[in-house]
């Protein structure tokens, strides 16, 4: 249910199937949570490593052009920045839009 939340705010948000996200995060359970929502809106997500300097991060960012990033860290390039907000409990978060299986997961 809380990647559904994200997920539904991700597709409220302008974040459409096939968009490419980065995945700047510390392991955690939000890191679970946020593949989950990204999976679950249809986009694809790029792992990053949480140790990686910014300016590799940067080049990443150029060479796929992510729409987006979920991350606690200050980035230099103009990104949306998207942080796994707190569990709400919503009933029932609207996810309009199915994946399909030709869609990408992620990006290595």
């Amino acid at each position: 249910q809380w990647s559904d939340e994200i997920a539904s705010s991700l597709i409220k948000d302008g974040i459409n199937i096939g968009d490419c996200i980065g995945l700047w995060y510390h392991r955690s359970i939000e890191l679970h949570v946020a593949v989950l929502a990204i999976t679950k809106a249809g986009a694809t997500y790029i792992p990053i490593d949480v140790d990686m300097p910014i300016d590799r991060v940067e080049n990443i960012y150029n060479d796929i052009s992510f729409k987006a990033i979920f991350t606690e860290k200050q980035i230099t390039f103009n990104c949306k920045i998207y942080k796994v907000t707190e569990f709400k409990n919503k009933e029932n978060p609207i996810l309009p839009q199915k994946p399909k299986p030709s869609n990408f997961a992620y990006i290595l």
